[in-house]
């Protein structure tokens, strides 16, 4: 069975006596849910593969990979809080060959078209409101966009594989998914997605080799 902690981030701390987010804050914080798997000793591993780009699926087949500056930020944030639990980063396709662990940076960029309302007959029904108002609909559509940013962060267990010449399917051993808003400014959509890595690894206290 796996375990998981589902936490959003500062602005979204749960109080003792509340049971959902700040809906207020969602709109400018990421959620963050982490999962690992269960019986898993982190610390039995030493050293990491972390790519120097970011993937961004496309359509089909078709994927880009996000490498400016504001990738390596955020690719930077994930090796400092890896360093500081005590793991070493391996670079080059000999680090990928020898690493324990493989961390996979995902990034996927979503628009969402909203439509209410039209002639949809009965959103109020009759009576609703007395016995005097008839049922009644929005007479009018209205139709809106938003853009979301999700980031995965994947870490998978690369020390058991390959031994007997066979190919198996790689063992997730970590996973982070961070959602939120994106606003179209790089430097504040990066620093929402800084926060939710350090969110990511503040609730997912197991990932150490440090005593």
């Amino acid at each position: 069975m796996k375990h998981y902690l589902i936490a959003g981030l500062a602005l979204l701390a749960f109080s003792s006596c509340e049971k959902d987010p700040d809906l207020d804050a969602l709109d400018t914080d990421y959620v963050v849910y982490t999962e690992y798997l269960d019986g898993v000793d982190f610390s039995q591993f030493q050293t990491y593969y972390l790519p120097d780009s970011i993937l961004q699926p496309g359509q089909g087949s078709d994927a880009t990979y996000w490498k400016d500056d504001y990738a390596q930020m955020l690719i930077g944030e994930v090796k400092s809080l890896m360093d500081e639990r005590g793991f070493t980063r391996l670079a080059g396709e000999q680090g990928k060959e020898d690493a324990d662990l493989g961390v996979q940076m995902t990034y996927i960029a979503q628009t969402n078209q909203v439509t209410t309302g039209g002639f949809y007959y009965g959103w109020w029904d009759y009576g609703y409101w007395g016995p005097w108002w008839d049922s009644w609909y929005y007479p009018y559509a209205v139709t809106y966009t938003y853009d979301t940013g999700t980031l995965l962060l994947e870490m998978m267990d690369l020390t058991g594989g390959g031994d007997d010449g066979t190919a198996r399917r790689l063992p997730i051993v970590w996973y982070a998914n961070a959602q939120g808003y994106s606003f179209g400014n790089s430097r504040a959509d990066v620093n929402l997605l800084l926060g939710a890595i350090d969110q990511a690894f503040a609730q997912s206290v197991y990932i150490t080799r440090n005593d």
